[in-house]
């Protein structure tokens, strides 16, 4: 996502969700995703940034100017077809539902939904990705689901949201994948069962294990004989 320029002027934006202390807060020109982020004393220990929303109301007016621009379209369309008598002896019953998808074009009010990326490690490592804040922005995290913990050497190393049909491997490439040095041996601690289980896996065999909440992968480093 390409840093777009900030306000020239003084604004707010709101913080929902799972950040340690969620609110409006004020932001001047040039104050960038991460800045907020600071401010607020970054994430709970719950939140789920993968899955966070960030709407922009200058994205939201953009988004309702092109469907409106879609809806003139399709009207000139239909009228260019009626009157060249293209279409035939259709009737108007004929162009029911493109009149009910031209009505539901013009009624809509897109939220203004924009793709960034809020990751502190990434914004950090990549200003490129730390957009500027608009005035009225609105960032919401929403709260972890099933969660894995994957520590060890990783490239990054975290909490990360997990589903019923996702392995281990899914889990390794969420967190960028192994680091220097790491062992081709994994270890694996169920949590999930009665009394806490651990196995130890190959590298190799990750794709056949499924993983499930509250359980977690340690990736340990790897010595060779000569060290």
């Amino acid at each position: 996502v390409a840093q777009s320029s900030s306000s020239t002027r003084n604004g707010w934006v709101e913080l929902k969700g799972e950040f340690s202390y969620p609110g409006i807060y004020t932001i001047k020109p040039g104050d960038t995703i991460l800045d907020v982020i600071n401010r607020a004393g970054g994430f709970t220990p719950e939140a789920y940034p993968f899955g966070a929303n960030f709407t922009r109301k200058s994205v939201a007016t953009q988004q309702k100017l092109s469907f409106e621009r879609s809806a003139d379209f399709l009207e000139g369309a239909i009228a260019d077809s009626l009157i060249s008598g293209s279409v035939g002896n259709l009737t108007s019953d004929a162009f029911a539902p493109v009149s009910a998808l031209i009505a539901r074009l013009r009624e809509l009010s897109p939220p203004g939904r924009q793709v960034v990326e809020i990751n502190p490690l990434k914004l950090k490592s990549d200003p490129v990705l730390n957009l500027g804040l608009e005035d009225q922005d609105v960032i919401y995290v929403p709260p972890r689901k099933s969660t894995v913990a994957i520590t060890g050497r990783v490239k990054t190393p975290g909490y990360y949201e997990s589903s019923q049909t996702e392995n281990i491997q899914d889990l390794i490439n969420y967190s960028g994948g192994f680091s220097s040095h790491a062992s081709n041996h994994i270890y694996l601690i169920n949590n999930n069962y009665k009394n806490q289980r651990s196995d130890v896996l190959n590298s190799n065999e990750l794709s056949n294990h499924l993983v499930y909440d509250g359980d977690s992968l340690h990736v340990p480093i790897f010595y060779s004989a000569e060290e």
